[in-house]
């Protein structure tokens, strides 16, 4: 069970590093489009990984990052946040860091067997047309 949770981080740890991702100037980017359009994909991989459906939950992810997150990979993502934090109960936006030519939006999310805030990550290869080239969910229960 910690092992695909563990190739799920070391692959999108790959993905950042090699994505081709545009520089991204801290003086070019807009808060409000960086927090509507990372909200509106983390959107779609929450609503996937609830309702099982893996063309929404990859539906805005990279080609390097769909290769990585095979419909197995997927399926036991969702079994392990299931089984140890539960279902989505809310999710709200925290801010965006502007690293390593990409940005990565922060999100805190709860989940229904859980007390503490669940932290996600989304990472964004390009902000017009955003690509998921890497995405965390950083729980301790997801460890054990």
């Amino acid at each position: 069970m910690h092992q695909p949770i563990g190739i799920f981080t070391v692959l999108t740890f790959v993905l950042i590093a090699f994505s081709n991702a545009l520089p991204a100037s801290a003086d070019r980017l807009d808060a409000k489009n960086v927090k509507t359009q990372s909200s509106l994909v983390l959107e779609g991989v929450i609503r996937g990984i609830s309702e099982g459906d893996y063309d929404l939950y990859s539906k805005n992810f990279s080609q390097a990052m769909k290769a990585a997150q095979t419909r197995e990979v997927f399926l036991e993502l969702q079994r392990s946040l299931q089984k140890n934090l539960g279902k989505f109960k809310s999710v709200e936006y925290v801010g965006f860091l502007n690293q390593y030519n990409n940005v990565i939006a922060i999100f805190k999310a709860r989940f229904t067997k859980e007390q503490d805030d669940i932290e996600i990550r989304v990472v964004l290869e390009d902000r017009d047309i955003p690509k998921v080239t890497g995405l965390w969910f950083d729980a301790p229960a997801l460890n054990k």
